[in-house]
């Protein structure tokens, strides 16, 4: 399997709305376009009042 780097960005805070990473904004969308553009994967997890938790994971090969 290719090696790769996860960057993992989670916090206890509100949440997010569902749906919040496909409107609105450009930040969330723009950073799931630019993973799936390097070859990565791109999730966003969230219950509101619960918190939030973006995974990122990119070939090891686009990072060095």
């Amino acid at each position: 399997a290719e090696e790769s780097i996860q960057l993992i960005v989670e916090d206890d805070g509100r949440g997010v709305p569902e749906g919040a990473a496909q409107g609105g904004g450009l930040g969330l969308l723009g950073m799931e376009e630019r993973a799936k553009e390097l070859g990565g994967k791109f999730t966003l997890s969230s219950e509101l009042g619960s918190g939030t938790k973006i995974e990122v994971w990119l070939p090891r090969k686009v990072i060095v």
